[in-house]
């Protein structure tokens, strides 16, 4: 069970909600297939956020969410690797069986005053060979079609529903897409008007914010900032953000990046091992490794020990607030160990054949 942390009540309109006693809401969430592991660790964190208690059952790369208000408009905004979501409205064992389940009152309590649909399947985890989805498109739209007279539209419809078929369960739902992961490609390190190539893109910036809890009016510190990346992410969740760089140069060109977000921020020029800042909410930060990365003659490796040995007393939430990348030759994780901390997540993403990130997350 996913426990909530943070009041969010802004997302949700009225009549969302139901008594604690009915958990007949069940929403679903599909996952970017990028990288699934981080897509599943990154939903999970966003959802700690929420008020209210969601349990998560796992098909693959869909969540299907119980819970006893509509968190979708949270998830959508908020979360980098959420491709879609939507209301569940009917579900059935197999696919076969699945038409049997939808009734024409649960269609117009969730479809309202809309004229044209569309059926998409998708397979997870080889749950129907393709041939066989396609039938299943065609029986379940001749199906919609008698019940409530929409018309079939597969460029533009009014409802996209989504049947999504995995050998253990069949799942129909009113799917909504993401319009977040299309802004972040906006925002990726060459469209910003100063660019490094030591800069994190904004995809990875929002997961690793997302992991790390950080909350709208929170502190949020970036020891190693350079032209903020991070920290734009962050401060578009509406944190105040503090950013510490030895480069001047790379400080003048994070408060270009920052000014554009228009993010309530300080920028220090320190050395992250002794860091200046006395306290934050949350911790999220790319050090520096590469041939694209100055640590002004420094190892990386003694950056991050440094700054690892004093997160007690920099960061100031408790639980996994402190999210940190870096190449996994740098053996981020046994510095985590060795400091005396816990690890909350550690997640291997392949960048290339001579890359490889680690995203690790450290519980205080």
């Amino acid at each position: 069970m996913i426990r909530s942390m943070v009041n969010c009540r802004e997302f949700f309109p009225e009549g969302t909600t139901s008594t604690s006693s009915d958990w007949s809401l069940r929403y679903c969430v599909y996952v970017s297939g990028e990288h699934v592991e981080l897509a599943k660790a990154e939903l999970e964190a966003v959802c700690r956020l929420l008020i209210y208690d969601i349990d998560i059952t796992w098909y693959g790369r869909l969540a299907v969410l119980d819970c006893t208000a509509n968190p979708l408009g949270f998830i959508l905004e908020r979360a980098a690797l959420v491709q879609e979501g939507g209301i569940v409205l009917g579900e059935a064992p197999s696919p076969d069986l699945l038409v049997d389940t939808i009734s024409e009152e649960v269609f117009r309590q969730h479809v309202p005053g809309k004229k044209t649909f569309a059926i998409r399947p998708q397979a997870l985890e080889g749950g129907l060979p393709r041939n066989e989805r396609v039938g299943v498109e065609t029986e379940l739209g001749k199906h919609i079609q008698g019940l409530l007279g929409l018309e079939v539209s597969l460029d533009n419809p009014a409802a996209l529903l989504r049947v999504f078929i995995h050998p253990k369960t069949t799942i129909i739902c009113d799917s909504e897409p993401s319009v977040l992961r299309r802004l972040l490609r906006g925002r990726e390190p060459g469209r910003k008007p100063f660019f490094h190539p030591s800069m994190m893109n904004a995809t990875l910036s929002r997961v690793m914010c997302n992991l790390a809890g950080v909350s709208d009016g929170g502190t949020v510190l970036d020891p190693f900032c350079g032209g903020a990346g991070i920290l734009c992410e962050a401060a578009l969740l509406g944190a105040r953000v503090v950013g510490v760089d030895s480069q001047w140069k790379m400080l003048v060109g994070a408060r270009v990046n920052l000014s554009q977000v228009e993010a309530d921020y300080l920028l220090v020029q320190g050395d992250a091992r002794s860091c200046p800042v006395i306290a934050c909410d949350a911790l999220v930060t790319d050090p520096p490794y590469g041939r694209a990365s100055s640590t002004r003659g420094l190892h990386s490796l003694d950056l991050i020990t440094g700054l690892v040995r004093n997160l007690d007393s920099i960061v100031r939430q408790r639980g996994e607030s402190t999210c940190i990348c870096g190449s996994q030759k740098m053996g981020l994780s046994e510095v985590i160990r060795e400091a005396g901390f816990t690890i909350g997540r550690e997640i291997g993403i392949r960048v290339h054949s001579g890359l490889v990130r680690e995203v690790v997350t450290v519980v205080l």
